[in-house]
């Protein structure tokens, strides 16, 4: 199946405004020739040369839209590859993210069993030690 080629919206304009162009300007130059000469025949010839051009600027328009219509392929594959790859970081970042939450949860909960065994020490110490030796230094004194 013969894909057929299509331009652009505003190459197509462009290319038909080249043929009108062309067409006019060639219409222009060419009028007393082109009419039936002196022997009542049309200049064929012109109205010949006047077609391959006009084809000329259709296959030049033509060929610019599939280099174009190319870059622009080119372009989408390497947003699509920019876009795969920033996915592609944007995922282990995340994974990142989540392992350093889940350890500084860890540290948080660390921190609080530290603090807990650090106020049963510090009690253990006022209560054993502290508060000993003032009962201990009022037991001897008393007994002195």
């Amino acid at each position: 199946m013969e894909r057929t080629q299509r331009f652009p919206r505003g190459d197509e304009d462009e290319a038909v405004d080249n043929v009108l162009r062309l067409g006019l300007a060639l219409k222009e130059r060419a009028s007393p020739r082109f009419h039936a000469s002196s022997r009542g025949q049309r200049d064929w010839a012109f109205a010949l040369d006047a077609v391959y051009r006009a084809a000329e600027t259709m296959r030049t328009t033509e060929e610019q839209a599939r280099e174009t219509e190319a870059r622009s392929m080119q372009l989408v594959e390497r947003a699509i590859k920019e876009l795969k790859t920033a996915e592609t970081r944007l995922q282990a970042a995340e994974a990142a993210n989540a392992a350093a939450a889940e350890r500084a949860r860890e540290a948080e909960m660390r921190a609080r069993e530290a603090e807990e065994w650090l106020k049963r020490l510090y009690d253990a110490i006022v209560e054993h030690l502290i508060s000993g030796r003032s009962h201990d230094a009022r037991g001897s004194t008393a007994a002195a």
